[in-house]
């Protein structure tokens, strides 16, 4: 979702609906605080482990979707603060052709609290420097900070449901392996010697009898 500027409500609620549980997805207060709600999830729901990248062009649709993951507890955010746009708006056309958007509501998270205006923190603050701004599609697991943080939460949230991770668990696992290895190794070396001096003594006492 980083740099990710918008986008339609039908589009991100229809995301959502796959991922959540059931129970709203949006809702839309009002001037008058009547409240409305706009979508709502079925029981269907994927269970996986998840994290959104964010910044602050994080917007608008964007927003919603951290946001109501975040409230259902189904992923964990990293990253910067959003950009703070949940506002409804209505295209209303003039005498003369042109128009005019005006809003007339502000959209709510499952939650009920807005984050306009105000954006959305992240559970995990990590920035990125100008350079790696500027050259973001160009970054990596190894060169992105706020992508390897992200990749630290699912592997521990993995880890957490007794999971175990491909990748760099399966080679901390072999190291372990063979570490453990060298040390039966290096032991097996240490009770032969032991055993051999043993064998010479016994032999000298023999002798010198």
């Amino acid at each position: 979702m980083r740099n990710n500027g918008g986008g339609t409500l039908t589009s991100v609620t229809k995301m959502l609906d796959k991922l959540l549980p059931e129970g709203d997805i949006v809702s839309a207060v009002y001037k008058d605080g009547t409240v409305d709600i706009l979508a709502k999830s079925d029981e269907n729901e994927i269970n996986l482990p998840m994290v959104v990248l964010t910044n602050n062009r994080t917007a608008s649709a964007a927003e919603l979707f951290t946001q109501a993951l975040r409230d259902y507890n189904k992923a964990k955010s990293v990253g910067t603060t959003t950009y703070g746009k949940g506002t409804m708006q209505a295209v209303k056309k003039l005498n003369d052709g042109s128009a005019i958007n005006v809003t007339v509501a502000r959209y709510l998270p499952p939650s009920g609290i807005s984050y306009d205006g105000e954006g959305i923190k992240p559970d995990y603050e990590v920035e990125l420097t100008a350079d790696m701004e500027a050259n973001l599609e160009n970054l990596d697991e190894m060169t992105d900070p706020q992508l390897r943080k992200a990749l630290e939460v699912v592997i521990s949230s993995l880890r957490g449901e007794g999971i175990e991770p491909s990748g760099s668990s399966q080679s901390a696992t072999q190291e372990q392996e063979s570490s453990q290895t060298e040390e039966f190794s290096q032991s097996s070396w240490e009770s032969s010697d032991a055993q051999e001096d043993d064998e010479e003594e016994s032999s000298s006492e023999s002798s010198a009898a």
